[in-house]
């Protein structure tokens, strides 16, 4: 594998921007290249590839995870990847996961937007950020049915498109809809009783749960 299998695509010249791409912003260096390395092979559809920094197993699901948590676009990028790795840990191939909607990404990816902007053509023309968060809020709660059997139920396309979801699914949803209206927001995940994700964004220079 070390001899045959290539980077892909590399992400050089990829710039994220750390008020909404936090996770990115919280990796060293080397993190922050393998970061913009499996975000292009997952933009590419490339689902292996060598890594293009030496890593370490655990390394690898930091920044996997930093990944998974800052684009909420990639609704084609499952929450799940594998890598192969040698004796001494170093991992040699990273190998990515994609769901059903990569087989017609250019169709998938209209119906995407079509459902999300439902409801941004309206937030947009609202005076506020506080009042665009909470049309938003509003419209994603009456539009989406919870259900854990949903398809696809840790993307924002299980919300905007299926509107069958888990709180994953309403929270990429509202990342997703807040970063097109130019509000900073986060994914989060953590146990609240049980495993839960959720949202922070920021109104008014504060930061809010």
């Amino acid at each position: 594998l070390e001899q045959t299998l290539g980077p892909g695509e590399t992400g050089d010249g990829i710039v994220f921007d750390p008020l909404y791409y936090p996770y990115y912003e919280m990796l060293d260096e080397k993190g922050q290249h393998l970061y913009r390395q499996i975000y292009a092979n997952a933009k590419a559809l490339n689902g292996a590839f060598s890594p293009i920094e030496p890593v370490k197993v655990k390394q690898l699901r930091d920044v996997f995870s930093a990944v998974y948590n800052d684009p909420p676009e990639l609704v084609w990028l499952d929450t799940a990847y594998s890598c192969k790795y040698k004796p001494d840990g170093d991992c040699v191939e990273i190998r990515l996961q994609f769901n059903r909607t990569a087989k017609n990404l250019e169709r998938e990816n209209v119906l995407f937007e079509n459902g999300a902007e439902e409801i941004l053509s309206i937030a947009k023309g609202l005076s506020n950020d506080y009042d665009k968060e909470r049309y938003v809020h509003d419209m994603l709660i009456q539009k989406i049915d919870y259900s854990k059997s949903a398809e696809m139920n840790q993307s924002a396309y299980s919300a905007l498109v299926n509107e069958r979801t888990v709180c994953a699914g309403y929270a990429r949803a509202f990342q997703y809809l807040m970063q097109q209206l130019q509000i900073p927001c986060y994914y989060c995940t953590g146990y609240a009783g049980e495993n839960h994700a959720w949202n922070i964004i920021c109104l008014e220079d504060e930061y809010y749960n």
